[in-house]
């Protein structure tokens, strides 16, 4: 792909069965977000039986599968957004640097435990002024920084569209911290 061109990205959407998969172009997708708990697939008989499969097939084609709020696909689901309820119910902890640094080591340790090869972030709510954005620079960076020990290139991604509204973007690309 071209100097700076961004990936392709596949997001596995609501109201989907997990068989559309074999109609993905995998010679363009290089990243794959499913939109769907894995696990509300499971058991509910042969027409959600090939979405778990859709993991297993992006990663045979060199896609990478990033977490958002569902079971891997060995079916561990890991705490990626337990920060989200801090955020929206205000909870102290956001603010903490120790228990912000704890959450991102559990993330960052489950991350390749459960399959994924990265995180993908999709926050629709607004966070408390600037404080709150801090609170969420701080936990972003601190993800991205264990994610390196646990899986090295681990790519953090965001959904820009109500995420740039939760997230601020310069500080994590260009400020500071440039964690991302």
């Amino acid at each position: 792909r071209p100097a700076g061109a961004h990936p392709p990205v596949l997001a596995s959407g609501s109201g989907s069965n997990g068989s559309e998969y074999s109609l993905y172009d995998f010679s363009k997708i290089t990243t794959l977000v499913p939109f769907e708990p894995l696990n509300r697939w499971i058991g509910n008989g042969p027409s959600y039986a090939g979405y778990g499969k859709v993991y297993c097939e992006a990663h045979r084609h060199g896609a990478k599968v990033l977490a958002w709020n569902q079971p891997g696909p060995n079916g561990t689901a890991c705490p990626t957004t337990q920060i989200y309820q801090w955020w929206r119910q205000t909870d102290p902890r956001m603010y903490n640097e120790s228990a912000v640094t704890e959450w991102a080591a559990a993330t960052a340790a489950c991350i390749p435990a459960a399959g994924f090869d990265g995180v993908f972030f999709d926050a629709e709510f607004t966070p408390p002024g600037a404080k709150g954005r801090a609170a969420v620079t701080m936990a972003v960076c601190k993800l991205k920084e264990a994610l390196q020990r646990t899986l090295p290139g681990a790519p953090v991604w965001f959904a820009v569209g109500a995420g740039a509204i939760v997230f601020d973007f310069a500080a994590m690309s260009e400020g500071e911290e440039r964690c991302v």
